[in-house]
């Protein structure tokens, strides 16, 4: 999606939100009417996603967002960033086995 589309805020329908604000704009909308998120459930597969809690089980079965956490072992994790992400990637943290050597503090040699 793209992050300058307009969005409909789940909480109040007339309020229109880019789709990259909408998570800051949902929590504060949240706590703006009370009402309207006690009948609203999250998706577990997107917080984006806030449905009426009677259609939760087939949002749930039909969430395109399913399919992440529905990964098969072994499968490239985190994905990759869309192309819109504003940091650059960072490199998975490598590792390597500590040595068997002696550690000592310089100024402990003396």
């Amino acid at each position: 999606m793209d992050p300058e589309a307009l969005v409909q805020c789940p909480y109040d329908k007339s309020h229109q939100v880019r789709a990259s604000r909408l998570p800051y704009h949902i929590v504060k909308c949240q706590r703006n009417h009370p009402q309207v998120a006690r009948m609203l459930a999250t998706c577990p597969f997107n917080a984006r996603h806030r449905v009426p809690q009677a259609n939760l089980r087939s949002h749930i079965a039909s969430c395109p967002d399913k399919r992440l956490s529905d990964l098969p072992h072994g499968t490239a994790w985190p994905p990759p960033l869309p192309p819109w992400w504003p940091f650059p990637a960072v490199p998975p943290l490598q590792l390597s086995p500590l040595s068997p050597q002696r550690w000592t503090c310089p100024s402990a040699t003396g």
